[in-house]
Parts: structure tokens; C-alpha cells; sequence
């Protein structure tokens, strides 16, 4: 009985020291247990707010920008989402529609068979002389290219014209003898010349390619295919000088220095017959046929088309280009265009500027269903780095994810001097990390 009375006794005694009958130590043990557990809970809830199926200009915290950058620049690796069959009926042998910034291709019939392109061969002229010239340099026209076969603009020997007027010429009234003045201009003979020319087709990744002259006359080992001719396109529309010339339609250069006026009128009948048609080059001999390279821009959807041994070019092109923009749109936004701002825990600042460094955008179907969601942080605890991943905006269509769109800071937050907060130093603890994150792009 003595033994159950002390210990009922000391019972009583822990008891009011402790009305929950728990040692000292062990409670202690249990606060820290719930503290850290109700921070992994904040930090749960507060990293990532997912905002789904929200426009980015609908969001209250981040807003789009209307995009600055040129959508004809090519982007390798760029997203294009197509689901659709079928196409236009076209008389062309060879033909492709492509999207100017992905180069993914969205129509095409025999594609991929080198053929002939004739004057088209003056887009990876132009585009080679503006990689390896100074446009506004002098050139003085030489005695080998006075008199070349085909269409011409009557160069005379000793004349002198820039680069660039050279190049008005040779793209819009087709002129072979600016053409051989230009390859002479640049790499000293018309061989040296096509051998550059390949070359710079090599760096496109372009292996069925063969140039043996600047101008397109007929040679049997002067071919490309609809769609390597899409892809030098491409990157020539990528070119500002290239894309200002071969959407213009009229151009006056000199005529032998002062003794008259040059009128330069442009092939291309879509400048004027097409709506958003910016360019780019005819061509014709009779061994390849009717040859012809378009495109065309509308709210920011970029097509190139092509055509080889086309009997009926224009109508092709009209078709072609028709499908591309009745059935295809473009959805998503170019870098910078996503800005806004997130809190910072326990930094010198309260918040922190966040942006998208990097462009994310897609070309879809008109017919599909697109949605967009956005996942963030709240808030990041100090210091954070610029440069961070704190967020990804992603569109998709069909429910298929088409574009990622990676959010990061645009500034570096240090860590407040005189505070750093007990919870928050207590978390870093418990972590031993800062501002883990499971944001995709970190």
C-alpha cells in the first residue's frame, strides 16, 4: 500500500505542475515536432498558387506585354502543334507549307525530291552576300558579268552601285548580271561563290542542296527540294535587310552613275493581290518549270510556301497560304512579356521583380481547345538569387502541353541585416536548404 501511495502521490505532483500529464521533455519535443510540421504546411500552401485555365493578362499578379520581337525570327526547337489532315489540291510536282519561326511543316506534297528552282536560287544568294558583305559597301560591276544570260537590268562594265542596290535588283526584277556581280563582289569568281553558298546551306542543316551558280540558270547539278528552299526562307526572312527588300514592290537605283534612273518592279504579284504577303522570289527556266517561294504574316502567324515545276504557281500559293490561316493560329508570348513580382521572407526588400527570360509560344489549330494554367510562388525566403525559377506558365491544346513558359527573378534580394526572424531561421534549419524548388527550368 505504501508503494501505491507514493506513486499515486508523485502523480499529483506532476500533475499540477504539468495538467496534461506530459514530462517537460517530451512536450518540448512535441512543440518542435508540431512548429516544424505547421511550416511545412505554410510552405505547402504558400510556394505554388496554380491559377488554371486563367489568361496571363487575367492574373492579378502577372500581366502579359504586347511582344516586341520579330515573329519571322527562327527559333530551332520552337513548338508546333498540328493535328490536322488533308490540304489544298495544287498542280506544283514539289510542294511544302511551313511556319516561319519552327520550320515545322503544315502542308506539303512530294516535299523531300530535289528538283531545278531557277531564279528561287536568288533568296540563298542574297542571303549569303548579306552574311559575308558590308550592304552599303561600293561594288564595281566586273566585265564577266555584263551580258548574262536572261533577265536583266543592263549592267555596263566599270558601273558602280552598292551592294544593296545590287540586291534590289537582283530580287525584284530577277536580274542575272547583278547576281554574277554580287558572287564576284564577295568571293572573287561565280565557283568560289556557289561553294560559299553550300556551305552556308550546310550550317542550316541542308544536305540535298547543290548550288553552282548565284542566278539559277539551268545545271543539272543546281537543285534543292520544296522543303530545304522553305527552311533557307526561313532564315533568310529572318534577315531584316532581306525581309525590307523582298517586300518592297517598286525601287529607283541609279543608271550608270548619273546619266539616268533605274525602275525596279518586283515579279511577285501577291505584294499586291494577297493580304500579309511580304515577299519572297519567283523563277523560271523551261527545263524546272515555274518555280515560287511566298509568305505571308497575319496576326503573327508567319508562313513560307514553296512550289517547284508548279503549272499554276499563283493559284497554288493562294490555296496553300488560304489553308494555312484558316487553320492554324498562333498562341503564347515572346521573352520579357510575363512580368510581375512575388514576396521575399526575411529579405531587404519585401518583394522581388519576376519575369520570363526565355520566349514559349506555339502554332495550333484553329478547331482545338487551348488552355493555359500558371503555377507560382507566393513568396521566397531571402536570399534569392536573380535568375531563380519561381514559376511556369503552360499552354496547352487539347489538354496536350504545347508550350512552357519558365518564370525567374530579375534581381538579387539578400537577406534583411538586423532580422532574419526566429521561424525563419528555424526553417532553414530544419531544411538545411533555401528555397527548394520543384518548378521545371531550374
Amino acid at each position: 500500500m505504501k508503494q501505491i501511495y507514493q506513486t499515486f502521490h508523485m502523480h499529483i505532483k506532476e500533475t499540477k505542475r504539468n495538467p496534461y500529464g506530459i514530462p517537460f521533455r517530451k512536450r518540448v519535443r512535441r512543440w518542435n515536432i508540431l512548429l516544424a510540421a505547421l511550416l511545412l504546411l505554410q510552405t505547402c500552401i504558400g510556394c505554388v498558387s496554380r491559377a488554371t485555365g486563367a489568361e496571363a493578362g487575367e492574373s492579378a499578379e502577372l500581366s502579359a506585354v504586347t511582344e516586341t520581337a520579330s515573329p519571322w525570327d527562327p527559333v530551332d526547337g520552337a513548338i508546333c502543334y498540328v493535328n490536322q489532315t488533308g490540304g489544298p489540291s495544287v498542280s506544283a510536282a514539289s510542294a511544302v507549307l511551313i511556319e516561319a519561326r519552327s520550320g515545322v511543316i503544315l502542308f506539303e506534297k512530294d516535299a523531300y525530291t530535289p528538283r531545278g528552282m531557277a531564279s528561287t536560287t536568288k533568296i540563298m544568294t542574297a542571303l549569303t552576300a548579306i552574311r559575308n558583305a558590308d550592304v552599303g559597301s561600293l561594288v564595281t560591276v566586273p566585265s564577266k558579268a555584263v551580258g548574262v544570260e536572261g533577265s536583266s537590268v543592263y549592267l555596263h562594265e566599270g558601273e558602280q552601285l552598292t551592294m544593296e542596290q545590287l540586291l534590289y535588283a537582283m530580287l525584284l526584277e530577277s536580274a542575272n548580271d547583278a547576281a554574277e556581280t554580287i558572287a564576284i563582289a564577295v568571293s572573287g569568281s561565280v565557283s568560289e561563290f556557289a561553294d560559299l553558298m553550300n556551305r552556308t546551306a550546310l550550317s542550316f542543316g541542308i544536305r540535298d542542296t547543290n548550288f553552282t551558280n548565284p542566278h539559277g540558270l539551268y545545271n543539272e547539278a543546281h537543285m534543292t527540294s520544296a522543303y530545304s528552299l522553305a527552311l533557307i526562307t526561313r532564315q533568310a526572312m529572318g534577315n531584316p535587310i532581306f525581309r525590307e527588300i523582298v517586300s518592297t514592290y517598286k525601287k529607283k537605283i541609279p543608271l550608270d552613275g548619273d546619266t539616268g534612273t533605274r525602275v525596279l518592279v518586283n515579279h511577285n504579284k501577291l505584294l499586291l493581290n494577297y493580304q500579309g504577303a511580304v515577299g519572297v522570289k519567283t523563277g523560271f527556266t523551261k527545263s524546272t518549270g515555274r518555280c515560287l517561294v511566298s509568305a505571308a504574316e497575319r496576326d503573327g502567324l508567319c508562313l513560307i510556301a514553296v512550289t517547284l515545276n508548279a503549272p499554276d504557281d499563283w493559284t497554288d500559293h493562294t490555296a496553300m497560304l488560304d489553308y494555312g490561316f484558316a487553320n492554324y493560329r498562333r498562341v503564347g508570348c515572346d521573352a520579357n512579356t510575363l512580368t510581375g513580382e512575388i514576396g521575399v521572407a526575411g529579405g531587404s526588400k519585401e518583394t522581388v521583380a519576376v519575369t520570363n527570360p526565355e520566349a514559349g509560344w506555339a502554332v495550333v489549330p484553329r478547331n482545338c481547345e487551348v488552355t493555359m494554367r500558371m503555377e507560382k510562388r507566393q513568396f521566397c525566403y531571402a536570399p534569392v538569387e536573380e535568375g531563380e525559377a519561381v514559376g511556369c506558365y503552360t499552354i496547352y491544346a487539347d489538354g496536350e502541353a504545347v508550350a512552357e513558359i519558365v518564370l525567374r527573378t530579375m534581381e538579387t534580394v539578400p537577406v534583411k541585416e538586423d532580422t532574419g526572424g526566429f521561424f525563419i531561421r528555424f526553417w532553414r534549419r530544419i531544411c538545411g536548404t533555401r528555397n527548394g524548388s520543384a518548378i521545371s527550368g531550374d
